[in-house]
């Protein structure tokens, strides 16, 4: 749960009161700030909900020897993070701010699973709607949500990234800034996939509208065949029942 830490005590009087804000709001949206003897950056994890795609923010408090993190519920992809930083070497090398890169790259692989999926959801849906199979509008319509979901997150997250990668901190040395620049080019490749699938999925309502026009079309060559064929003979029915008093064999028992 969020709590007060070393170097973020909220009753201290040179403590920013936004800074203790953002430790505490669950609904921030990816940022990064510059504080000169500290660096602030909030990155956005993948999250259970209900019903639907949600993320969680992870409020990153970055100072010279020190780095804490913020995060409204347990993650246990934060918590394999941590038990490998302290349980392998090349992870725990450097400072803080090398953990902060390390952190903002694990970000972008916690969102790649995702993506693929929305992916291979994506080629389901169009092969559906080439078969013109109902339910696809309503299936799109889902996708584009959590495709609009992961976007909004994935977007500004990537310009964190950047921005952190280029800040003219002292914080940062040129391992973090590479590390950093790692997440960047992730968050980037993520971004350009649910542009591209998205763009693809604005297609899939023309392709299933196309598909039922094609087998509306079919259907009514077939009553069209069947049309063509009975018209005569509703026509010889009409014109001699209404017409005429002495049809053939009307006196017989199996008259017609």
């Amino acid at each position: 749960k969020p709590r007060a830490g070393r170097g973020l005590d909220p009753a201290s009087p040179d403590q920013p009161d936004h800074i203790v804000e953002d430790t505490v709001d669950t609904g921030v949206f990816p940022k990064w700030e510059d504080h000169d003897e500290r660096l602030l950056a909030v990155f956005h994890l993948p999250a259970a909900g209900d019903d639907q795609l949600d993320t969680m923010p992870v409020v990153c408090l970055v100072g010279a020897d020190l780095l804490l993190t913020f995060h409204p519920a347990p993650h246990a992809g934060l918590d394999w993070l941590l038990e490998a930083a302290t349980t392998h070497a090349v992870l725990s090398e450097g400072g803080p701010d090398r953990m902060l890169g390390r952190l903002a790259d694990f970000a972008a692989r916690e969102f790649l699973p995702l993506v693929e999926e929305c992916d291979v959801a994506f080629d389901a849906l169009a092969d559906r709607a080439l078969q013109g199979e109902p339910g696809v509008l309503g299936d799109s319509q889902a996708l584009r949500r959590d495709a609009a979901t992961l976007r909004s997150v994935l977007g500004p997250q990537r310009e964190v990234a950047l921005g952190l990668a280029s800040a003219p901190s002292p914080l940062l040395d040129e391992e973090a800034r590479r590390n950093l620049r790692d997440a960047y080019d992730r968050h980037h490749r993520l971004v350009e996939e649910l542009d591209a699938a998205r763009m693809m999925l604005a297609s899939v309502a023309d392709t299933y509208r196309a598909a039922v026009a094609e087998r509306t079309n079919d259907v009514m060559k077939v009553l069209t065949v069947f049309s063509a064929t009975l018209l005569p003979l509703t026509v010889i029915a009409g014109i001699y029942g209404m017409n005429f008093e002495h049809m053939p064999e009307l006196g017989k028992r199996w008259s017609y």
